[in-house]
């Protein structure tokens, strides 16, 4: 019977999947990058910081999830910053894993479905409403 203890490689299938390649690449959850990375693949770090399983862009573009520095923390509502300095950092990851364009599909869908709300969104169909009213 084999140890739950005992460290099992990935298969060769599993080291040239994208987020595999990804995780490897943004170190894990140890950068902000790597963390959201984990939560858009679903994935959960055991140890260290957490990065919220959605988040929300508010109107001025700026990304708002929840935040917890280890496990045993209730999460925080953090800032990561511009939507588009997201984009852009995944958009450089994306080129040093050398991601094919599949794999950049897949993963800005995912990067796209970890937002549940975009307020920006919501405000420029407002702006549209009001004007037609006028």
């Amino acid at each position: 019977m084999e140890s739950p203890h005992v460290e099992r490689k990935p298969s060769d299938q599993a080291r040239n999947d994208w987020r595999y390649r990804a995780i490897l690449e943004a170190r894990s959850n140890q950068t902000p990058v790597g963390a959201v990375l984990l939560a858009i693949i679903g994935r959960h770090a055991t140890t260290g910081p957490r990065i919220g399983p959605q988040a929300v862009i508010r109107v001025d573009g700026e990304v708002l999830t929840g935040f917890a520095p280890d496990p045993f923390t209730n999460a925080d509502i953090i800032n990561l910053g511009s939507i588009t300095d997201l984009v852009d950092k995944f958009r450089t990851l994306a080129d040093r894993i050398k991601a094919t364009d599949a794999e950049r599909t897949d993963m800005f869908t995912r990067l796209r479905q970890w937002v549940v709300t975009d307020h920006r969104a919501i405000n420029a169909a407002r702006e549209v409403m009001f004007d037609t009213l006028h």
